[in-house]
């Protein structure tokens, strides 16, 4: 959903996944799977002009509690502890093409 929200420079498209992620949280066997997504969906915050916290909160009342704390959690991390490079991801193509790999 990141790829996708800059792609469409749609910050409801980045909404959708900050809620995906929120709700998978608490069914995962490792939290930390959860990180290179997080990473993902907060470097796409920027790209399309918001912030990780704006869209959180704007999302707030639909987050599980467990979602919701690991999103501020994950926002609180130093910004080299978040980076799409500390977490092993790069980007790839623009416009349309544009892709999270």
């Amino acid at each position: 959903m990141a790829s996708v929200a800059v792609r469409t420079r749609s910050v409801d498209v980045l909404r959708r996944g900050i809620i995906a992620i929120a709700l998978a949280e608490g069914h995962l066997d490792d939290p930390r799977d959860n990180l290179f997504v997080l990473a993902a969906a907060n470097d796409s915050t920027t790209l399309i002009g918001t912030s990780l916290a704006r869209v959180t909160d704007d999302a707030k009342g639909l987050l599980p509690p467990v979602g919701l704390a690991a999103l501020q959690a994950f926002e609180q991390r130093h910004e080299s502890d978040k980076s799409l490079k500390a977490m092993g991801i790069r980007t790839s193509g623009d416009g349309q093409g544009f892709l999270y790999v």
